[in-house]
């Protein structure tokens, strides 16, 4: 018989067509991965799906705590992967030092994607509500404006977050009943950087303050995103490698922002502020033939057919 957060993660899992494939799921020992590949065990037979746990491991670091943690990640994950009878591959480590958290998430991502192949058609990790608001608040607060609220999806395939719509209250709870064990980072009990903060202090404050308001918070920000998204594109004004400008200039100064915000988010570009925005606009507002620019990580060309960006390294 399956618990009532069980139940809900088999509709998301049915909601988003995964069932008769395999699942690869990213697995660090921490409590959110930990609830993540027990819950997805217990009804892995239900939906007919194949589990492998990975662990990527971020490698050298001069932090002896933190080297020491990894080593014992390491470890952990292993034995508790055997424990549930899981299939389990540990990746890495990084022969450089990652020295902060962009780094080590494209790492593990580069790490993680060489295993998508039959029958592993997706990876799942274990992003939840707080999770999402955090980054959400992160980038308000660096100016990012509304363009930065998108945030991560549920399903943006072969990626699966299947348990954005929980608490982490919710994921301790689940494990409380389940008896699951993890492991604390010791790298989130510190409140540098921002994020960490936002997660120890001013979250835990609010939800102390008023019970449920980190639930209302997400779904206020849920709202003012989709205000946005139900703002449809002109057609054509996306192609492949970047915008057309016959379209863009057809947009209006808020509309010309809000398509470069979600050009930038295509190219995966992690952190831009509202003033970047502004600044790319009004570089696009020059009236020349075709001229190029530095902003937001990228280079741009802009010509009189086209606009399009480069990521830089």
């Amino acid at each position: 018989m399956f618990l009532d957060f069980e139940h809900q993660l088999l509709r998301i899992l049915r909601s988003n067509l995964v069932q008769d494939t395999g699942c690869l799921v990213a697995f660090s020992g921490g409590l959110d991965s930990s609830v993540l590949l027990a819950s997805m065990n217990a009804i892995s037979g239900v939906l007919n799906l194949k589990i492998m746990a990975a662990y990527v491991h971020h490698g050298v670091t001069s932090n002896h705590e933190l080297s020491q943690y990894r080593k014992k990640a390491q470890e952990f994950t292993q034995k508790q992967t055997e424990l549930m009878q899981i299939d389990y591959v540990s990746l890495g480590p990084s022969e450089q030092e990652l020295k902060n958290e962009s780094a080590m998430r494209d790492f593990r991502y580069q790490k993680l994607g060489t295993l998508l192949q039959p029958p592993y058609q997706w990876l799942l990790t274990a992003h939840h509500v707080d999770d999402l608001l955090e980054t959400r608040l992160q980038r308000l607060i660096r100016g990012t404006g509304p363009a930065g609220l998108e945030g991560m999806r549920v399903s943006a395939a072969p990626l699966l977050r299947p348990l954005l719509s929980f608490t982490r209250d919710e994921l301790e709870t689940y494990a409380k009943q389940k008896n699951i064990q993890w492991l604390d980072d010791p790298s989130n009990l510190t409140e540098q950087p921002l994020r960490n903060w936002i997660r120890s202090r001013w979250l835990k404050d609010l939800e102390e303050k008023q019970a449920g308001a980190k639930r209302a918070l997400a779904r206020s920000l849920d709202l003012l995103l989709q205000q946005q998204v139900d703002e449809s594109w002109p057609e054509g004004l996306f192609f492949e490698q970047g915008l057309r400008r016959t379209e863009f200039e057809r947009l209006s100064e808020k509309g010309q922002r809000r398509a470069i915000a979600e050009y930038l988010s295509r190219l995966q570009v992690k952190e831009f502020s509202h003033s970047q925005i502004i600044e790319i606009v009004k570089q696009l507002d020059i009236p020349k033939k075709e001229h190029t620019f530095n902003s937001a990580q990228c280079r741009w060309l802009a010509n009189a057919q086209q606009i399009v960006a480069f990521r830089q390294p």
